[in-house]
């Protein structure tokens, strides 16, 4: 028989996991978003001195 207690335990870390499962997902695509913004940026300074 599985008691209260232990049932709350679970749901709490299962919280904590999904909550830091997210934090991390988020932050991966904010870099991803990040070095998709540098690239663009270098290319387009490359070009300017290709232009210029």
């Amino acid at each position: 028989m599985i008691t209260w207690q232990e049932t709350q335990a679970v749901q709490a870390s299962t919280r904590r996991e999904s909550a830091a499962l997210r934090l991390h997902r988020r932050a991966r695509v904010a870099n991803s978003l990040r070095r998709r913004a540098e690239t663009a940026r270098a290319r387009a300074h490359r070009a300017q001195q290709l232009l210029g």
